[in-house]
């Protein structure tokens, strides 16, 4: 007899990732089965997020920009921010969102506080409560997601995200210090140990941080700061504080919880002013745009649980827009030999389309839903099969082409192509968003004929219809 099952314990609850629709959901992701029958690209934000990186390398904005658009993504979800540098601007942080509409509504389920109004302990205090309410009223926060427990093939509910940040952790300090510091004189001797019980109080909330996030839904968010390594004895062997950072480097007044709670932290490693080889003009130029409002941030995956640590994404960043996502896409596929861009260097189709584009021309072009989403599923695809171990699938990856999956898809109609570049690649528990969701997989799939979801209506397949839900939550 079992004594596991005598003893009627059970593995741990479903983690869910929030998309962020952008290539991190690939960095960070895996595909699972969904309710629809086809397979649902479960990364993004896990339930704690750690984001460091030197100063100027757009760690608020990244972070922020996750936040944001992973709130215009969850309908109810809310966001709580300690700005402990008291640098965030809440119309900026808004304006990160994908959709021009959410701003409103996103002002009402986002609050910023800092620490001259709230201090680390009441803000913690809060959150507590906070995470309290939801569990005793689970009913009224949790709703079915389009996931399927891989472990169980149940469908996964969920609670509905609550997003608690702190910008940033490094720069976190306790009432206590800050009491101290406010009422006692520098260097006098009840200064002394101020650190030291200023990094206790944050080691208590560190600890509880993981527990809160599984309890109550709720996704974390920490910025550090990255400084130098000082070495007492020159000729020490270095030590790296994780396997993909640089020896050289270690994050600033976080305690090394950080390093061992935190289940996905990214680095911010190398920035770069996108201009175009005349060093005036912006590489990517739009009417009424910048020269120094582009910027190629390189993302090192320092640490994941839900996929491969190490993983390097070039990202397209702007100061006042946030992550460009769809940009982003472009950049990346031109960037590796122009992948599934059919054409000159200067003027080419997306595979799957008939609008020509180019790199002066692509960000008036990336407003076309159509012309977005086929670049979005050629940058995945490439993602894909540069990145993740596909041995075992039953999707081709490896030897498939670009060239390839338009053939097969044109095919079987132009109202079938038509109907994948209208689909979004990002799932959500929303039951009014009518749009069909289908993954990268997906897509694959229904160009290699071992497309089996129940859930989407596709021109020229014959497929079994859901039910109106099962649509509408994918």
């Amino acid at each position: 007899m079992s004594l596991l099952k005598a003893l009627e314990v059970r593995d741990s609850t479903f983690q869910p990732y929030l998309s962020t629709n952008t290539l991190y959901d690939l960095q960070t992701g895996v595909f699972i089965p969904g309710v629809h029958g086809g397979m649902i690209l479960n990364g993004g934000l896990s339930r704690t997020n750690g984001y460091m990186g030197r100063q100027q390398r757009f760690k608020s904005t990244i972070m922020m920009s996750h936040i944001t658009r992973a709130m215009s993504y969850y309908p109810g979800s809310e966001s709580y921010t300690d700005d402990t540098e008291d640098a965030l601007k809440k119309e900026r942080v808004i304006a990160f969102s994908p959709f021009d509409d959410n701003h409103a509504n996103l002002d009402e389920r986002m609050v910023i506080t800092t620490s001259a109004e709230t201090s680390a302990e009441e803000f913690f205090d809060q959150i507590k409560k906070l995470a309290q309410m939801k569990i005793s009223a689970a009913d009224s926060y949790t709703v079915e997601s389009p996931l399927i427990d891989p472990r169980t093939m149940q469908r996964v509910r969920m609670f509905i995200p609550t997003f608690v940040c702190f910008d940033s952790w490094s720069k976190l300090i306790s009432a206590f210090m800050q009491t101290t510091l406010d009422t006692k004189a520098l260097g006098s001797s009840d200064t002394n140990t101020i650190f030291m019980k200023d990094g206790a109080i944050k080691k208590m909330m560190m600890t509880q941080i993981p527990t809160l996030a599984a309890r109550a839904g709720i996704y974390f968010f920490l910025s550090a700061h990255i400084g130098d390594v000082i070495k007492i004895d020159p000729y020490a062997s270095a030590v790296k504080s994780l396997q993909y950072m640089r020896s050289s480097d270690k994050p600033k007044e976080v305690g090394s919880d950080f390093l061992f709670l935190v289940s996905n932290v990214v680095e911010m490693r190398n920035v770069d002013l996108m201009l175009d080889t005349d060093k005036k003009d912006a590489l990517y130029p739009i009417v009424g745009g910048s020269a120094t409002d582009l910027n190629e941030v390189t993302l090192i995956l320092s640490r994941c649980k839900n996929n491969a640590s190490g993983s390097q994404l070039p990202i397209i960043v702007s100061p006042s827009k946030g992550i460009l996502s769809a940009l982003t896409n472009y950049h990346y596929i031109r960037s590796n030999k122009y992948f599934g861009l059919i054409g000159s260097q200067v003027i080419h189709k997306p595979a799957m389309t008939d609008n020509s584009v180019g790199r002066t021309t692509i960000r008036e072009k990336l407003t076309d839903q159509k012309t977005a989403r086929a670049i979005e599923i050629l940058a995945q695809f490439r993602y894909i099969k540069a990145n993740w171990v596909t041995a075992g699938v039953d999707v081709n990856f490896n030897t498939y082409t670009p060239e390839q999956l338009a053939e097969d898809l044109l095919g079987s109609g132009k109202a079938m192509v038509n109907d994948i570049l209208e689909s979004r690649g990002w799932w959500t528990y929303d039951k009014t968003n009518l749009q069909p969701y289908l993954s990268t997989y997906d897509v694959l799939a229904i160009a290699q004929g071992l497309y089996r979801a129940k859930g989407v209506s596709l021109a020229g397949m014959t497929v079994p219809q859901a039910t109106s839900e099962t649509q509408q939550t994918v």
